[in-house]
Formats: structure tokens, C-alpha cells, sequence
């Protein structure tokens, strides 16, 4: 076993694991003094709830790290039906917890949890399980109905919380895991065309949405009101330049910038730490999501078809997540609502995310362990 943990794909990804929830717990603590103060009364309420979080995540981490991946195959459909359980939960009166006008958390009795974020981990495991045991799927012949409906359900449960963000990574990432299948390119085009038409009719039948993307075309236009949080963004990154100003230093986190220790910690990070500290913090996601391709990559060499496209979907979200947020805060996207993958804010977030590190840790234990092991 040491030598398997040893190993260095192994040793470097929970490297990255562990600096970016440090970096993470920094950051949060830096982004969230002001707020906290003003709120709670104490400066430390948003970092001494996320050191909780990371010591969750830790673990979780491990216990999931300890579980063979057989065990995610036979559970598969069980956890898919239990993540779809919760989504609906979700949307009960007085059982679900209604926040900034979305109900996307479920009241427990010490803290609350967020089925989204746990739902991306049903759905990359009912995914890859689905692929993996169906040939005909990867051939393309049929069970386009079923790959549909697969997707559609928990997209229409997730519009109702309403939580867009996580329904555009379910279809992406669900996109993704059939590209890697093999399913064909003419017929993934075209069900992408009707995801992208039923994206477009979501978004011009909500008024929410549709101030959200004029002030994503033009923020400066309403800097006051639909643009406010994007243009104080864009400050933070332009007061930071090159270096930053130091850490704990920042400004528009003291009650200009909304959700400075969530979906903009990626703004202070730029206002403080500077265009290098942004770059560093990118390039160290560029690294994890490379080994995570390496990792889908070898088990497809082996003929481990669930393994392999469970680290792609696995490799796909983290990816996707680190790209509209970091995008969002920039205004190169849309600000979709979606937190930064181990660094921001959020107890469901982290300790998801932290279970699909300990998945990929598990992937690289068994290829070294048993490689010619299939799935």
C-alpha cells in the first residue's frame, strides 16, 4: 500500500487536493472577515464553519478513497434513485430552505445540505454505469430515448429549484461522458442542438435570467443594479494588476463585492493575489484535470469502461466548474450562481468535490494495484 500511495500521480493529485482546500480555507477566511462581522457578529463564523467543512471533506475523502470501485458499479442505480429522491425533497414546503428566492437546501436539524451538489455525484455514476453496461448506447443504435429521459428528469427537477447553473453542468457533463463513449457525433450534435434550444426558451422565459445576460453583454450599462456585481468584480481584477494588493488587503470585498467568500472568491483572489496568484490557481486545475484524463485514458486502454468514464465525468465537472466560475467572474460567462471547485465557501460543495478526488485516488490505487483488472 505505501507504495502505491507513493506513487506519484497518486502523491501529487491529493498534493493539489489538499493545497487548494488550504488555499481555499485562506481565501475564504480573507474574503469573508467583513461580511461575517456585519452579520454573525465575528470575523471568524465563515472560516471556523469551513474548517469544519474541510475536516468533512478529509473524511469523506478517505472512506471513499477505501471503497473498491465495484462497489460504486453495484450501487450505482440505488444512488442515482437516491439522488433523484432528494431533488425532489427539495421542492417540499417547509423541507426544503429557501435562499436569495432559490429552495435548493434541505433543513437538517445541525446544518443543511444541498442536493445539487450531491446529485453530480449520482448522476456521473448512474452515467458511466448506464454507458458502460449498454453496447448498443456506445454504438449508437438505440436507447436515445432512454439516454434523453436520463438526462431531462433531473434537469426539470433542478429548473424548479431553480438552480440553472447545475442544470447545464448535468447536460454537459452528460454530453461529454457520451463523446468519450463513442456515441455518434451526428446524433450528439443534434441532441445538443434540442438541449441548446430548451437552454435558449429557459432563459427568455425567465426575467431573472434574461437581466442576468443583458448585464453579461454590457454590465456598465446597469453598474448600479443587473451589472452591479459583475462590474465589482472587474474592479477587484483591475485594482489587483499584476501582484495584488496582499493578502487581506482587498476592498471591494468590505461590502461592495456580493458573495465575496463564494461564487467571486475568484475576485479577491485576483484583487489580492494579483494575475499571478489567478494564473497559479488555474494552472494548478489545468494539472489535476490532466491527471484525471490520464487516469480515463488507462482504463479505457484496459478495458475498464465503467472506471473510465467515471473519471471523465468526474474530470469534466471539476473542469467545468473551475471554468464558469473563474469565467463568470471576468465576464467571459454568464454568472451562473456555481461555486469554485475546493476553494469557495460551502460545506455540500466541498465535501462533494473531495469525494471525487478520493474516487480518482481510488482509480489510480487499483490501476497500480490490479491492472489487468476489468471493470
Amino acid at each position: 500500500m505505501t507504495r502505491v500511495w507513493l506513487h506519484s500521480p497518486s502523491f501529487l493529485l491529493f498534493g493539489i487536493w489538499a493545497g487548494l482546500c488550504l488555499f481555499g480555507l485562506v481565501m475564504v477566511t480573507s474574503a469573508s472577515m467583513e461580511i461575517a462581522s456585519s452579520k454573525w457578529g465575528s470575523i471568524w463564523h465563515f472560516s471556523l464553519r469551513h474548517c469544519v467543512h474541510f475536516l468533512v471533506a478529509s473524511l469523506c475523502l478517505l472512506a471513499v478513497w477505501l471503497v473498491p470501485l465495484n462497489t460504486w458499479y453495484r450501487l450505482h442505480r440505488l444512488i442515482f434513485s437516491g439522488g433523484l429522491l432528494l431533488l425532489g425533497l427539495v421542492l417540499i414546503p417547509y423541507l426544503g430552505q429557501e435562499v436569495n428566492g432559490s429552495q435548493r437546501w434541505i433543513r437538517l436539524p445541525v446544518f443543511s445540505v444541498q442536493p445539487a451538489e450531491l446529485f453530480k455525484l449520482c448522476f456521473i455514476l448512474y452515467m458511466a454505469g448506464f454507458i458502460a453496461r449498454i453496447e448498443a448506447i456506445r454504438e449508437g443504435q438505440n436507447g436515445l430515448i432512454r439516454i434523453i429521459f436520463l438526462i431531462a428528469l433531473p434537469v426539470a427537477l433542478l429548473l424548479l429549484q431553480p438552480d440553472f447553473g447545475s442544470a447545464v453542468l448535468i447536460v454537459l457533463i452528460g454530453l461529454a461522458m457520451l463523446l468519450v463513449a463513442g456515441f455518434p457525433l451526428k446524433r450528439l450534435f443534434g441532441f445538443g442542438l434540442i438541449l441548446a434550444g430548451l437552454a435558449v426558451l429557459a432563459v427568455l422565459t425567465q426575467p431573472y435570467r434574461m437581466r442576468r445576460l443583458i448585464a453579461f453583454v454590457d454590465p456598465w450599462a446597469d453598474k448600479y443594479q443587473a451589472g452591479y456585481q459583475l462590474t465589482q468584480s472587474l474592479i477587484a481584477f483591475g485594482r489587483g494588476d499584476l501582484w495584488g494588493l496582499g493578502l487581506g488587503q482587498g476592498i471591494q470585498k468590505m461590502a461592495y463585492l456580493p458573495e465575496p467568500h463564494t461564487d467571486f472568491v475568484f475576485a479577491v483572489i485576483g484583487e489580492e493575489l494579483g494575475l499571478v496568484g489567478t494564473l497559479l490557481v488555474l494552472g494548478t486545475f489545468a494539472v489535476l484535470l490532466a491527471i484525471g484524463l490520464i487516469l480515463s485514458w488507462r482504463c479505457l486502454d484496459k478495458g475498464r469502461l465503467f472506471v473510465a468514464f467515471l473519471a471523465v465525468g468526474i474530470t469534466t465537472l471539476i473542469g467545468l466548474q473551475a471554468v464558469i466560475n473563474t469565467g463568470a467572474s471576468i465576464g467571459l460567462l454568464p454568472t451562473k450562481g456555481l461555486t469554485l471547485p475546493l476553494v469557495s465557501y460551502g460545506g455540500s460543495s466541498l465535501v462533494v468535490n473531495s469525494v471525487f478526488i478520493g474516487i480518482l485516488l481510488r482509480i489510480q490505487y487499483e490501476l497500480a494495484d490490479t491492472p489487468t483488472e476489468a471493470s
